[in-house]
This record gives structure tokens, C-alpha cells and sequence, in this order.
């Protein structure tokens, strides 16, 4: 049966209302998918301007200045650490032996403190730098797994740590515990030493070259290699990045309590890779960034201040810190599976 005339413009205006139809439903999913996205993202700053506000209702005194301070001062050690750990995780790699690396570091400059304070950082540096040296040497020449390598340096630099000195090294130089307690411009001296090379570290990491191939290497490897990049060499560069980064959290250790021991660091490592993991750098590498682990270093300072100042538990505190890690790990597997 034939239409008639009149009702063809209906007709034609239905269909395109149809077609229409699903087109705006899809610009609504596109915007919808790019918001979750965005969420995605930085979800990491949400919960830690969510953090902010719950502390601060639990505890009025938490914003005040003198806290801030604390927080900063306390942390500045361990932000060091977890810098040296973002690289490496970036280009595919972990260091567990931080920890004891930082211990080498504070050992370092406690033992030269006396011809000071340049003196003191040359050491740790060139401590760091060897130690990097012989993780890069193990895992990109002999081909052991990095996790192992280091879980096995980790314990040669704690006896070599321990051999060199049974007992505290006293520092010896007033300039050192000055900077210790001392402030720059208002801001605590080591924090303000610490804020600077993560400048540093961050500009290198995204708006450089090297910074680049790291990604590259730690996203896909294989391919990496066929590009033509030097694979080893760019592993290998990440662990002097880490051992230096450890072995100054050591010397600014030594500069707040006076003197430098072999087991300085020890419990450096998982919580560093607790900051950089919450701050959502991801561990299968090519994912990651220096304000993400700034972001994480405040979520797990923040958390652990106010359970200080709540007076909780222990506990209490490492269920908490726990729980926090697991559902980082387990965000950065729903975010991968997702793109995949």
C-alpha cells in the first residue's frame, strides 16, 4: 500500500528523530566516559582533599601551622625514598634494597659530618651512587630479576652497614644539626632540600628525553627494544636515581637525630612503596608521576598524623595503611583492565 503524500514528511522526520536518537545517547555516554575517566585520573587528589576535610573535623588543630610543619619535617626522609622508587617503577623495575641503602647513607655522612656540611652530601651521594651501581650491574648484566637482585643487595648492604660500624656514628659538625632543626625562607631546611630535587626529579621525568624512554621502557619493553632504545642502560640509570635519592633520605635522617647508624632506613621500603603505589603509580611500569607520589606521600603522612593525634593504636594505624594499599593496587588493576 502506497502513502500518501502528506504523511511522508512525517514519516521522514520520525526516522530522523530515530536517527538522531542514538547519536545524543552516545554523546552522553562520550561525556560520561571522559568524566569517569577524569575521575579516574585524579582520584588520587579527591581522596586527599577528602582526607583533609575528615582530619580536620576529627581534629581542629590539624590545619594549624605548626602541625603542617610537622607533617612536612617528619616525612621529608621517606618522600626521598619514594622518589628514587617512582622512577624505578616507572621503567619496570623495583629496588628493595632503599632501605638499606639509605642506612649506608647516613652512615656516610655521619662519618665525614666533621669536614662538613659539602663534604657530608658528596658522600652520601657517591654511597648512593655505588650502591645503585652494583643493583644496575646485577640485574642488567647478570640478568637476575630486580626484585630478587635487590631483596639480596638489600640484606649485603645491611651486613656491610653493620661491619662498617656496630655502633651510632655521632655527627660532629653544629652546621649539620642546624639544618636538621634550622628553617629556609620560613620552611623547614630539610623539607625545602627535599622540595627541590623533586622539582628536579619531576621536570626531568616529564620534559626531558630520558624521562620519556623511561616510560616507554617501563610500558612495553619488547617494543622498546625494537625501537632501537638502550633498554639496559635506562634500567640501569634508575637504580643510581634510587640509591642516590636513599642514601640523602639517610643523610637528612643523621641531620635530625644526630648520628648515623647501619639500621637507619629499615622500615623505609614498604612504606615508600606504599606512597608511591597509593599515589597511583602503577607496578606493572610506564605509569606514574612525581605529583602523584607528592599526593601519596601527604595521604599516608596525613593518615598517620591523625591517627597519632587521635591517639589510636598501633594496630589500629597498620590495618588502616593496609587496607589503603590493597585498594590502590586493586584501582590501578580495575584501571588497567579497563583499557584493555
Amino acid at each position: 500500500m502506497t502513502a500518501k503524500p502528506e504523511e511522508q514528511p512525517l514519516d521522514a522526520a520520525t526516522a530522523g528523530m530515530s536517527a538522531a536518537l542514538p547519536r545524543a545517547d552516545r554523546r552522553q555516554a562520550g561525556v560520561a566516559q571522559q568524566v569517569l575517566n577524569k575521575a579516574m585520573e585524579y582520584s588520587v587528589v579527591v581522596a586527599l582533599v577528602l582526607l583533609v576535610i575528615v582530619a580536620r573535623i576529627l581534629y581542629p588543630n590539624f590545619l594549624a601551622v605548626q602541625n603542617i610543619r610537622e607533617i612536612f619535617s617528619q616525612n621529608a626522609e621517606l618522600a626521598l625514598v619514594a622518589l628514587g622508587v617512582t622512577y624505578c617503577l616507572i621503567a619496570g623495575v623495583f629496588d628493595l634494597s632503599v632501605g638499606s641503602t639509605a642506612g649506608l647513607g647516613a652512615l656516610a655522612a655521619a662519618a665525614v659530618s666533621g669536614h662538613g656540611i659539602v663534604v657530608a652530601f658528596l658522600a652520601a651521594i657517591v654511597v648512593g651512587a655505588a650502591a645503585g651501581s652494583v643493583n644496575a650491574f646485577v640485574v642488567t648484566k647478570m640478568n637476575v630479576n630486580a626484585f630478587i637482585a635487590t631483596l639480596g643487595t638489600q640484606t649485603v648492604f645491611l651486613g656491610a652497614a653493620t661491619l662498617y660500624s656496630t655502633a651510632p656514628i655521632t655527627v660532629s659538625n653544629a652546621g649539620m644539626l642546624n639544618m636538621g632543626f634550622g628553617n629556609t625562607f620560613g620552611i623547614p631546611t630539610t623539607v625545602l632540600i627535599a622540595g627541590v630535587i623533586f622539582l628536579i626529579a619531576g621536570f626531568i621525568l616529564s620534559r626531558t628525553v630520558y624521562g620519556r624512554v623511561l616510560y616507554i621502557v617501563g610500558g612495553n619493553t619488547e617494543a622498546a627494544r625494537l625501537a632501537g632504545l638502550r633498554v639496559w642502560m635506562a634500567r640501569g640509570s634508575v637504580f643510581l636515581v634510587s640509591g642516590v635519592c636513599a642514601a640523602l633520605a639517610g643523610l637528612l635522617l643523621v641531620t635530625v637525630v644526630g648520628n648515623g647508624q647501619a639500621g637507619y632506613g629499615a622500615d623505609y621500603t614498604l612504606d615508600a612503596y606504599a606512597m608511591v603505589v597509593v599515589g597511583g603509580t602503577s607496578l606493572f611500569g610506564g605509569e606514574g608521576a612525581i605529583w602523584r607520589t607528592v599526593a601519596g606521600v601527604l595521604i599516608i603522612a596525613i593518615t598517620n598524623d591523625l591517627f597519632n593525634s587521635l591517639a589510636w593504636p598501633g594496630a589500629a594505624q597498620d590495618i588502616v595503611i593496609g587496607g589503603i594499599l590493597i585498594l590502590a593496587v586493586a584501582l590501578d588493576a580495575f584501571a588497567r583492565a579497563r583499557r584493555t
